[in-house]
């Protein structure tokens, strides 16, 4: 990505990332990454190639985000609206987990594997609720 020092930001035609006003977007509308209140949120969900593509360069600027996202296509324009979308894709899955291991002649050991991954939605879940806590516990 190229560099504009008198805007400030990293810029192809369809990408632009601010490191110093903290926000990513792809096509000037979709809002991939945030800095709310401290918190680095960064949505690795993607629309097509090109928008994947604009993500990975974004990624090569932006330190370690604090939460990425895989669940939700919803814009960073609102955090607290596509964090709550992401809990409720990871809670889908879990359904979806749920049904697999309750199938006639399921596999134990693949059985195995989607109780681990049914854990770790629930983990991330956790987390994602204690982020949304911290976000707007004023707001409440």
């Amino acid at each position: 990505m190229r560099y504009f020092s008198r805007l400030n930001v990293y810029r192809t035609s369809n990408n632009e990332v601010s490191l110093a006003k903290a926000y990513a977007y792809s096509y000037g509308w979709w809002k991939y990454w945030t800095v709310d209140k401290g918190i680095s949120i960064f949505n690795n969900t993607y629309y097509s190639q090109s928008t994947c593509k604009h993500q990975r360069e974004a990624l090569k600027l932006i330190r370690e985000p604090d939460l990425i996202l895989y669940h939700t296509k919803e814009s960073l324009g609102n955090p607290a609206k596509a964090l709550q979308n992401e809990v409720d894709g990871m809670q889908h899955e879990i359904r979806q987990l749920e049904k697999a291991i309750t199938r006639p002649r399921s596999h134990k050991a693949k059985n195995e594997e989607r109780y681990q991954e049914i854990k770790e939605y629930q983990e991330r879940i956790e987390r994602i609720k204690d982020t949304l806590e911290q976000l707007y516990k004023e707001a409440v």
